[in-house]
């Protein structure tokens, strides 16, 4: 399930699309071993893991897939909202995100996006660039 809030869910409900990035470690550098192009991470410098494993390990799904949405109310109650189709997952490093994307994640500016990132992503701040899944979602 996607639980959205504030500006997401006002993204959301109007253009009927989301991107939403969600982190999966530090550190990653860029390895290539047989001809298998993917990611090394801190403490496993010899371990290249394909880029397509790492995609189909997310914890919304595949493209083609179901999310179910919800909207995130006060005093820790949500809202069910109709399902959404998984359209793309793809990766990478949340510095790297453009400003159309920033707005397609419901953010107004890169510094609000960075102060809510690393307020909900304190183990995986801004400033050490972590490689994320983007995942893109529209509504069905």
């Amino acid at each position: 399930m996607l639980a959205l809030d504030g500006g997401r869910i006002e993204t959301y409900r109007s253009t009927g699309r989301l991107m939403v990035r969600i982190p999966i470690g530090l550190q990653a550098t860029r390895c290539d071993t047989s001809g298998n192009a993917g990611y090394c991470f801190a403490g496993q410098p010899d371990l290249c893991i394909s880029e397509s494993e790492i995609i189909s390990k997310n914890p919304l799904g595949s493209a083609g897939g179901r999310v179910n949405i919800s909207e995130r109310l006060p005093y820790g109650k949500v809202s069910a909202l109709p399902v959404a189709e998984i359209v793309s997952v793809s990766l990478v490093f949340v510095e790297d995100i453009s400003d159309e994307e920033i707005g397609l994640e419901g953010f107004p500016s890169w510094t609000q996006y960075a102060f809510e990132w690393n307020r909900n992503h304190k183990k995986m701040p801004w400033d050490l660039n972590p490689l994320c899944w983007l995942i893109s979602i529209k509504a069905l």
